[in-house]
């Protein structure tokens, strides 16, 4: 069918196209902020060899969020045959709150809920695994006892 695209079909590929945009991660001190890989911050973070403060940029939600390198920062980790993120990064999350579901093998639905109150720094995703796997960065705000 050709005709002239509608208000309604132009909003949502505008909505979509918004959908597709990257976080950006910088590395930050007193004189410069460095652009870095988000895959290579990721890797730092989780061994935990961190020596800079950072800078991490959802464009998807037009937001930057600042983290100190004394920051209290905890990783979750995802795996599953399918993993579905409910969560995106830079989004508060609380005690129990799902952040997201597995499917397994059997073609069973689980869910996974975030043991902390905080905020989402990074997803990333684990790489030439037989199974989706995902890391979850989350500075703590507070741990339930």
């Amino acid at each position: 069918m050709k005709g002239k695209a509608t208000k309604k079909v132009l909003d949502e590929l505008k909505r979509l196209q918004h959908a597709y945009k990257p976080t950006k991660c910088y590395l930050i001190s007193d004189e410069f902020k460095e652009e870095i890989d988000c895959v290579v911050l990721a890797n730092k973070l989780y061994h935990k060899v961190l020596d800079k403060d950072f800078l991490i940029c959802n464009e998807r939600l037009s937001r930057c969020y600042r983290i100190s390198k004394d920051s209290k920062l905890e990783c979750i980790e995802v795996m599953g045959h399918d993993v579905y993120m409910l969560k995106d990064e830079l989004e508060d999350v609380d005690v129990n709150e799902r952040i997201s579901y597995i499917v397994t093998n059997k073609g069973e639905v689980r869910s996974i809920r975030s043991p902390y109150k905080g905020k989402i720094l990074l997803i990333h995703e684990v790489l030439g695994e037989k199974y989706s796997h995902y890391r979850i960065f989350i500075e703590v705000k507070d741990r339930e006892q």
